[in-house]
């Protein structure tokens, strides 16, 4: 327990402070083997029993909490720090190691019962605050402590009231009160309470009367609901009051509803934004405090002066291990991304983001992580080894490669002939398309020939019949030869005509088909004739 300066509200101010120990015999005993405790006064304690009269209100305060037989056989034992002066000094046997033109000084002084065990001056020369740090949650304008629990007092007892009154009214709303009229009726087994499968019998005043008229129920309104309304309330009041959410202290907040991931990380970052500030208020007034004490002794101690210097304390809060966090989460995404996009891994140091993301582990990185020189070493060994002794993983993928590139070679080289039988497929096409063309022209000479030799031989039989002069019946034999001749050729002409109609519709057929056939392959190689 710890009984500070009353008369300041920063530990730096105060005079004095006091400790107060509870010992049993073995823990006396166990001290009493530390350097610098006066053993024979220990001794003289021990053989002795705890005086039950010594600090009593100490005691009276003790024994108001459960545990009354917490102090029964046992030692109050007093640590003292303050200032004393040099006659104070010399009566405890002490010799200060140096001078203070104030003849003040700060000593540690344990007693119990009115004996001294231990006094010397303290650790640190020159010191003039006490070896106590003290922090407290909200500053107080009159005390040393400041405030902490006393915050949520007023939520606290409103939680406390409300929650009783929950409790009562669900105990007395759990079951309906009765109104019993006696002279009506009778239990069976002559035992006025309610049961199940009870029987209830009629008296004499009773005939006649329904059991409504004999036993009425009043039943207490159940308000839990609204009670509950006025606990969320008192425990809003007191987030609000402590400044710090439910949900800091992995409890439900009512104010926080469904908010999604996202916004349930920004509400989580939200409600350690106060915690972060005490914390480093915290660092500040205890753990700079602490260590600054432990520089300063092995400055004036320790034996190893290499160490010694002038240094500043630079306390690292939790806020920046947490930054150091978030940096290790941001380098390791950084070297997935890099590693699964080769766009980043071309402006990425990827060694040196694994060398930043090593370093930030709690491992001995020094040891186990190889240097820059290390690093081109092994690798200038495994190219030499590479080229000496082929890996056989290695010259069977070079072959596999080259059997590749010979499968790409017959593949074009297959290309190639196609394209060459496609072009010689279209010349020789051309030539039978010619080829026929002038078969044509040929038989359609032939055709005008033959007209041209019957229409002949029709003038010289007009002439013969003429320089001959015969008789009528030969003229129209003649006539009629001349007639069938007529018709014959342009029955022949007409045939020469549709057969060429037919012949010029059968190539423009063929030269669409030719077109179409180009068009194709121009489509699939790319190229046409």
């Amino acid at each position: 327990m710890f009984y500070p300066d009353s008369r300041v509200i920063c530990i730096d101010d105060a005079e004095h402070a006091t400790l107060v120990h509870v010992y049993n015999a073995t823990q006396l005993r166990r001290i009493a083997l530390q350097q610098g405790f006066r053993k024979e006064k220990i001794a003289k304690l021990l053989a002795e029993s705890p005086k039950g009269d010594y600090y009593q209100a100490f005691r009276a305060r003790a024994i108001q909490y459960d545990n009354s037989k917490f102090l029964d056989g046992k030692y109050v034992v007093l640590e003292w720090h303050g200032t004393v002066g040099i006659d104070t000094l010399g009566r405890l046997g002490i010799e200060p190691p140096y001078e203070n033109p104030l003849d003040m000084y700060k000593a540690e002084v344990w007693v119990c019962q009115g004996e001294v065990i231990y006094a010397c001056l303290e650790m640190l020369e020159a010191d003039i605050s006490l070896p106590f740090a003290v922090n407290t949650w909200e500053p107080g304008p009159a005390s040393l402590f400041g405030f902490g629990a006393i915050l949520r007092r007023d939520a606290q007892r409103v939680v406390n009231i409300n929650y009783q009154q929950v409790l009562d009214n669900a105990g007395l709303s759990a079951g309906p009160m009765a109104v019993v009229n006696k002279e009506m009726f009778k239990p069976a087994d002559g035992k006025p309470e309610i049961a199940p499968f009870k029987i209830w019998y009629f008296t004499e005043n009773g005939t006649g009367a329904s059991a409504d008229q004999a036993v009425q129920f009043i039943t207490i309104p159940n308000n839990s609901e609204f009670l509950m309304q006025v606990l969320g309330m008192a425990r809003e009041f007191g987030n609000e009051e402590s400044i710090i959410p439910l949900i800091a202290g992995g409890l439900g907040d009512p104010q926080v509803g469904d908010t999604g991931a996202t916004g349930m990380a920004m509400v989580m970052q939200a409600s350690t934004s106060v915690l972060s500030s005490k914390a480093r208020e915290w660092d500040d007034n205890v753990t700079k405090v602490v260590v600054n004490w432990f520089y300063e002794w092995n400055m004036q101690y320790s034996s190893k002066e290499d160490i010694k210097g002038d240094y500043d304390i630079d306390v690292q809060t939790s806020t920046a291990y947490l930054n150091k966090v978030i940096g290790q989460r941001d380098i390791e995404r950084v070297c997935i991304e890099a590693a699964q996009n080769p766009e980043v891994a071309k402006i990425i140091k990827i060694d040196e983001a694994y060398r930043a993301r090593f370093a930030g582990m709690n491992i001995p990185y020094d040891s186990i992580v190889r240097t820059k020189e290390e690093v081109a070493v092994l690798e200038q060994k495994a190219a030499e080894a590479a080229k000496n002794n082929p890996d056989p993983a290695t010259v069977k993928a070079q072959a596999d490669m080259v059997n590749a590139e010979a499968r790409m070679g017959a593949v074009q080289n297959d290309a190639e002939r196609l394209e060459y039988d496609k072009q010689q497929g279209m010349v020789l096409a051309q030539i039978e398309h010619d080829k026929n063309t002038a078969n044509y022209e040929t038989r359609n000479n032939e055709a005008i020939a033959r007209a041209m030799d019957a229409a002949a031989k029709k003038d010289i039989a007009v002439l013969q019949l003429a320089a001959k002069d015969k008789q009528t019946a030969q003229s129209l034999m003649v006539d009629l030869e001349i007639a069938q001749d007529e018709a014959e050729k342009s029955q022949f002409v007409a045939g020469v005509q549709a057969q060429q109609q037919a012949r010029k519709l059968d190539i423009e057929q063929q030269n669409a088909d030719a077109k179409q056939e180009e068009l194709r392959l121009k489509r699939e190689t790319g190229e046409g004739i």
